[in-house]
């Protein structure tokens, strides 16, 4: 139950936590823009600071909401994956560069995301010794976690963790057919 509800809250809070990025990045974005015209001589110059400059799109929360469920049913069933990824359940890697590359279409969007979803969760399976064996050895691993659990992240690039675990492998044993 705690665990259910912890997950509801979460998604609940981010949709209305996410909308005060944009708004809040827009002036500064604006300011910048506008100096930097001046000097420009008329150009036209993007400000990008991060992912939140597309926060301010319905589409990315609207999607971001719609996928976090999915998110949790398919890291439940899906073979292979131990991770339940409740810190990125939002996937605010994803669904910017879907924005980007659907032009906003939120039933692409949610079709990609839903398609993309598995390789995250390898991916995170994937690094979750690696993160783990990591933050113990620089006394980091987080309170709360008893022995033969994992740390892991579901967050951006799966397909160049994916990657790295391979040529990792491939050097640590020497087996060059891997790569």
């Amino acid at each position: 139950f705690t665990l259910a509800f912890t997950a509801g809250v979460a998604l609940e809070l981010f949709a209305y936590v996410g909308g005060w990025f944009g708004p809040a990045i827009e002036p500064l974005s604006d300011g910048v823009t506008t100096l930097m015209s001046k000097r420009l001589r008329g150009r036209k110059l993007f400000i990008a600071i991060d992912w939140p400059i597309l926060a301010s799109r319905a589409e990315v929360w609207a999607v971001a909401n719609i996928l976090a469920p999915i998110l949790l049913i398919i890291s439940m069933i899906l073979p292979g994956n131990q991770v339940l990824p409740l810190g990125g359940i939002l996937l605010t890697v994803l669904t910017p560069a879907l924005l980007i590359v659907t032009k906003g279409k939120v039933i692409r969007m949610t079709i990609i995301g839903t398609i993309m979803i598995p390789l995250f969760l390898w991916a995170a399976t994937l690094i979750g010794n690696f993160l783990t064996s990591a933050s113990i050895a620089m006394n980091n691993f987080p309170a709360g976690l008893s022995e033969g659990q994992l740390f892991s992240s579901v967050d951006s690039d799966p397909l160049e963790k994916m990657l790295a675990v391979l040529l990792g492998k491939a050097v640590s044993t020497m087996d060059l057919t891997l790569i």
